[in-house]
């Protein structure tokens, strides 16, 4: 009998019914048992019913043609999205560091997009607009695991125009 080897199962907390076979490495033959800490249980696991480090053990056969392989679940985690701050900029403002906005990180690094899933850097020129112009741009974050996305509005705003320099004659 074969069990195929020892192997791991990367499994996030949201999906359901994941073949516990998919962490086996080689060519696991069919009609075997599982078992986790030496109770049978289903061929098939939820990523909200397992823990990080948990070893199912798979064995397949009886006496000398018995065989048995491991697999380790690693359980990933959900990405965690940014908190982040909506700009307001004049026109006549510097270029601005899309990343400075942010006042609670995401769980992974991500990428600054238009609403079209465009990457578009991690800086704006207000000048590049006109004023009165708004948007939204998402900082998007991908894991193993999925997306988690923030999305913030952009205005842009017309300089202040202090009027023309002139002296009162009295």
């Amino acid at each position: 009998s074969n069990a195929g080897t020892d192997g791991t199962l990367e499994i996030c907390p949201g999906e359901t019914n994941v073949p516990l076979s998919n962490g086996l490495g080689g060519s696991a033959g069919n009609g075997g048992s599982w078992t986790l800490k030496g109770v049978p249980v289903a061929a098939t696991v939820n990523g909200s019913a397992v823990n990080d480090g948990d070893i199912y053990v798979y064995s397949i056969g009886s006496g000398s043609c018995a065989a048995t392989a491991e697999v380790t679940i690693d359980l990933g985690t959900a990405p965690v999205a940014a908190v982040i701050s909506d700009l307001e900029a004049c026109s006549s403002d510097p270029i601005v560091t899309f990343n400075s906005l942010i006042t609670t990180p995401a769980s992974e690094l991500g990428n600054w997009e238009d609403l079209f899933g465009n990457d578009i850097g991690d800086q704006l020129n207000p000048g590049a607009y006109p004023a009165g112009a708004t948007f939204f741009i998402t900082y998007a974050v991908n894991s193993a695991c999925g997306p988690a996305n923030t999305t913030i509005l952009v205005q842009i705003d017309a300089s202040p125009n202090p009027g023309i320099n002139a002296s009162a004659g009295y």
